[in-house]
């Protein structure tokens, strides 16, 4: 059995695609029975995508339901690391897979760059482990230099232009403007994207989806194109990460909101959950402790819910019948790769 997972798109026979997805729950299993810090500690070995978003809800819903809460200060640290994480994973899935879809190659080069701002903010920030219970969060100025390399890499390595400027780009035509201008690998993506058209018209259908567009379909730049195909969804990642910079700075300044965290009450049981938001969408924790460890632990990550059964994914990728074969696995793999599932995956036709 893997690990990670994996994910396999049958797009056989039209209109009826088969999702088969596997994403063993290894880490609930490793958790369950352990003590608070032993149990958050483990949690980024087990998961080398977003370990640190993994870590920061297990450790909020553990602290909730232990009664011992993060202060402000130390919850806007933690959220900074995960929002930084989150940083990375767009520009790595921009820098490398994109060019990729393309028939390019990708840019490690450029991508490399950003492998190391996850560590060096967390440097500038904790002196230990940061999601250990007692953990003590530092001043912000030496973050503030890491949050201005990471916003001048984006600047030089993914948009070409400055970061507010970008997300001034209103219509479709300052967006063509942009990708005709700039040498980088997104706007050569997003210029492929608008020569080949095909988009599909935006569903008010509720369907299962967390994602980069579900949270900024509202915005101008998205809701002008009417569409949640792959341009407004590539969109609304290049805009999540345009923002990231300042969400950062504003999180180290005390202007950013707590992390969400609820309590359920079920069968007499008591459970805290708490969210982080990630490159692919939410991430839930839903954990139950008992005497101080681990009674039950209950992952919820973007992926089961974009590629679970009435999600977002299925949806979509049914409506892709009208399409002959090469043309619908071309859409297909378009689809999975702007929803991004954490698990290796593989659209096919047979």
């Amino acid at each position: 059995m893997s690990l990670s997972g994996h994910l396999i798109v049958d797009m056989s026979t039209p209109g009826a695609p088969h999702l088969a997805l596997s994403m063993p729950d290894v880490a609930g299993r490793l958790i369950r029975g352990r003590g608070r810090d032993e149990a958050v500690a483990i949690l980024p070995m087990v998961h080398s995508v977003c370990g640190i978003a993994h870590a920061h809800a297990a450790a909020a819903a553990m602290d909730r339901a232990l009664e011992q809460g993060a202060s402000a200060a130390l919850d806007a640290a933690r959220q900074a690391l995960v929002a930084m994480e989150r940083l990375r994973e767009h520009a790595l899935r921009i820098l490398i897979d994109w060019p990729a879809l393309i028939g390019g190659s990708g840019q490690p080069g450029r991508a490399a760059g950003f492998m190391s701002l996850g560590a060096d903010l967390r440097g500038a920030l904790f002196d230990a482990d940061p999601f250990a219970l007692n953990a003590q969060p530092r001043t912000a100025q030496a973050a503030l230099h890491v949050i201005g390399e990471a916003e001048a890499r984006l600047v030089d390595h993914v948009f070409g232009i400055g970061l507010e400027r970008w997300q001034a780009l209103a219509d479709r035509e300052a967006i063509r403007g942009w990708a005709q201008a700039a040498s980088s690998p997104a706007a050569a993506f997003i210029a492929w994207l608008l020569a080949r058209g095909s988009e599909t018209p935006a569903s008010a259908a509720p369907v299962g989806e967390t994602s980069c567009f579900a949270r900024l379909r509202g915005a101008p730049m998205i809701a002008g194109l009417e569409s949640d195909g792959p341009l407004a969804r590539s969109l609304a990642r290049l805009l999540d990460l345009a923002r990231l910079p300042q969400i950062l700075r504003d999180l180290l300044a005390g202007k950013g909101a707590a992390t969400p965290v609820s309590l359920l009450e079920e069968s007499g049981m008591v459970r805290t959950c708490a969210e982080a938001m990630t490159a692919r969408g939410a991430l839930t924790y839903t954990v139950a402790m008992e005497q101080g460890r681990v009674a039950s632990c209950a992952i919820s990550p973007p992926t089961r819910v974009n590629f679970g059964p009435g999600g977002i994914a299925e949806t979509r990728l049914a409506a892709l019948s009208a399409l002959p074969e090469a043309a619908r696995l071309e859409a297909a793999r378009l689809l999975v790769s702007a929803l991004d599932p954490c698990v290796s995956w593989q659209v096919r036709a047979a």
